[in-house]
Order: C-alpha cells, then sequence, then structure tokens
C-alpha cells in the first residue's frame, strides 16, 4: 500500500473529515497530490461548512462513521496495516483532537461581541429554516455549548468504536 500511497497522510486525512463528519470530505472539496516519483497525498483540508453536525438542514448525530465506509475509504479499510496506522494515528494525536475543544474556549470570548453584531445584521442565529441549518438557537452562547457537546460525544464515540 505505501508503494502507492502515503498512509501516514491518508490516514490523517480520514480522521480530521471523520472526526468533524464533513460532508464533503470525500465526494467533494477534497484533494489528491502527486509529485513525480513519489506517491498520492491527500490534503489540504479544506471546507467545513457541513460539519460538526450540520447537514443540509437535518441534524447528524455524533456517532456513526461517515466517510470511512465510502470511496475509496472502504478499500483501504480492508488492509491491516491501514487499520493499524489510522488507530496509531488517532492515539498519537488524540490531544490534538481534544485541543480543539480548548480553541473554542479561547475564541469565544474574544468572539462574542462580533457574533452579536453578525445576528443583528443578519439575524440567523434563531432560524433553522435557512440552509444549511436545521436548530436554531436563543443564544450565541447555545450554539457554542451545542459545538461543544457534540465534539465531546464524537471524540468518545471515535474512542469506543476505531
Amino acid at each position: 500500500l505505501q508503494k502507492w500511497i502515503d498512509v501516514t497522510d491518508f490516514a490523517r486525512f480520514l480522521l480530521i473529515q471523520e472526526f468533524a463528519k464533513n460532508q464533503d470530505g470525500n465526494r467533494r472539496s477534497t484533494y489528491l497530490t502527486w509529485q513525480k516519483d513519489s506517491v498520492l497525498k491527500m490534503g489540504p483540508v479544506w471546507d467545513f461548512d457541513l460539519t460538526y453536525g450540520v447537514h443540509f438542514r437535518k441534524e447528524i448525530p455524533p456517532s456513526g462513521w461517515y466517510i470511512r465506509n465510502y470511496g475509496w475509504n472502504r478499500f483501504l479499510f480492508k488492509n491491516k496495516a491501514y487499520q493499524k496506522k489510522v488507530r496509531e494515528f488517532w492515539e498519537d494525536h488524540h490531544s490534538t483532537f481534544e485541543s480543539v475543544l480548548d480553541t473554542i474556549d479561547i475564541l469565544y470570548p474574544k468572539l462574542q461581541k462580533v457574533a452579536n453584531n453578525e445576528y443583528k445584521r443578519w439575524p440567523v442565529l434563531k432560524e433553522h429554516s435557512i440552509w444549511p441549518f436545521s436548530k436554531g438557537y436563543d443564544s450565541y452562547t447555545e450554539s457554542v455549548d451545542s459545538l461543544k457537546s457534540w465534539i465531546v460525544q464524537r471524540i468518545e464515540w471515535i474512542d469506543q468504536n476505531l
């Protein structure tokens, strides 16, 4: 397998997309790179608007695999060495995924005033009928708490199912 792809790079890409349950992480908005006399690499990662439970006006739970069982991933996961590399990457970078919660805590107060102004100008916070939202929130704080809760549950689910 490593003759054709950068296995670590593919594992990293998969876990970033799975962590966020990125709706565009396997079909659209995906880059593969290749240089002569080298192997295929994944990335850069981008396009995270349909993530963390947001998906075309319906909520996506933090449980379940999203891209692992589709496209080339379903074939890669038949390879035991690839499965092992994915598990190792998750274990080795677990604290990085958890640190997303700390980043939210750091940015939340810095963005609160801006967010309040944003929602005055474009009152979408309580809306659930505007694409892609499926749920409205009473406050910016409630939306941030919901995001953090989703991430905690997602990490726990991946821990139990990888």
